[in-house]
């Protein structure tokens, strides 16, 4: 399995794990203000207040499992996409210059 596809996985993995407990918790907030525990408003601003932490948390594993994939790649010493580009580019510059100089041969 490739990294990008393990690291791709585990994000999705994280993300859907959140998603359940946003799902989860709006059936215990209406349960509670079923039961009349909280205040139909009081369970909206939790809600809110709990999907806005959920938000955070999905930017934030976003941004640690794309340290760690970044750090994973770093160790395989396998090149990033920016760095082939610039390789692609000199090679495409080199055999531009070496075609000039058999042509003046």
């Amino acid at each position: 399995m490739e990294i990008s596809t393990l690291a791709r996985k585990f994000l999705l993995l994280g993300i859907g794990a959140l998603s359940l407990t946003e799902e989860r918790l709006e059936q215990i907030i209406t349960g509670m203000v079923k039961k009349g525990e909280i205040s139909r408003e009081e369970g909206r601003e939790l809600v809110q207040e709990v999907l806005n932490r959920i938000s955070q948390e999905k930017d934030n594993l976003s941004e640690k499992i794309k340290k760690e994939f970044d750090s994973l790649m770093d160790r395989a010493k396998i090149p990033k996409r920016g760095e082939v580009d610039e390789l692609k580019q000199k090679i495409a510059e080199l055999e531009a210059e070496i075609k000039q100089l058999q042509a003046k041969e």
